[in-house]
């Protein structure tokens, strides 16, 4: 492949993958330094197990197009937003099904951010 298309199959094949899991979950920094070097390493290199070099930073390489990027997403980033979005409906938008019911059911109808996760209980719900 050539640049344009490695560019195009990195952003979204191997850049979506995870994202339902990032919807969810809080993934370890580890976790996302990985994900972002196979992004590289498609973006960049003819052959995963030879040395290569990347062209651009890849803190350049995430930047919008307008500031001179290709609009990659930082992992990292990414998860913080989307488990954002995940809290602020839980705060905002108790009317929603789904919000209403994870309330019932794990918070016991107390609010979230007062809410103690018991010991023993799961850290995710």
């Amino acid at each position: 492949l050539n640049k344009v298309g490695r560019l195009f199959l990195t952003r979204s094949v191997l850049a979506s993958i995870p994202a339902y899991m990032m919807q969810l979950y809080w993934l370890p920094q580890s976790v996302c330094t990985t994900i972002d070097h196979l992004c590289r390493l498609m973006l960049w290199s003819h052959d995963t197990w030879n040395r290569h070099w990347n062209l651009v930073s890849w803190k350049d390489v995430i930047k919008p197009k307008d500031y001179g990027g290709l609009v990659m997403r930082d992992t990292h980033s990414t998860n913080t937003s989307l488990l954002g979005k995940l809290i602020w409906d839980l705060i905002h938008h108790p009317d929603k099904p789904w919000v209403s019911l994870l309330t019932h059911k794990y918070l016991h109808s107390s609010p979230l951010l007062n809410y103690v996760i018991p010991p023993g209980d799961s850290h995710v719900w």
